[in-house]
């Protein structure tokens, strides 16, 4: 079952790359599939689908890039606050949402990279596997 759930989830991320910001989506998709073969057991292709959904995130993906830390380094139009249609209080009140949802961001993207990991950690920590039988651990 965890290689199972670890294939599906490296299948899902190289489906990924050229899907341009659906892909994001569908990669936050495998790393909670690979959350899962963590916790049964796999490891090596969580490790894989890993770094490989990191890569993809933080190094290949523009769109999830502006995403997470784009809003918080534009600012409002200056030609607007001539204008007199925004006053500074509004343009620091519309910086101050736009680095919210990029925080919100960060913290989703960090949050599913290292679920996988910590599922693994865990269990092999504890030594437990997923499915349990009373004469003992069925890999």
């Amino acid at each position: 079952m965890a290689k199972g759930f670890a294939i599906a989830a490296f299948v899902f991320v190289l489906l990924s790359f050229p899907i341009p910001v659906l892909g994001n989506f569908i990669t936050l998709g495998a790393l909670a599939l690979v959350t899962v073969a963590a916790f049964a057991g796999d490891s090596a292709w969580t490790v894989a689908v890993t770094v490989i959904s990191g890569i993809k995130l933080f190094f290949l993906s523009p769109t999830w890039h502006l995403m997470m830390f784009g809003a918080a380094t534009q600012r409002p139009s200056d030609e607007l606050t001539r204008l007199g249609v925004m006053s500074q209080a509004q343009q620091q009140q519309e910086i101050a949402s736009g680095q919210h949802i990029n925080g919100v961001f960060l913290t989703i993207t960090l949050l599913f990279l290292a679920a996988p990991i910590a599922a693994m950690v865990y269990r092999s920590a504890t030594g437990t596997s997923a499915t349990q039988t009373p004469e003992g651990t069925v890999s």
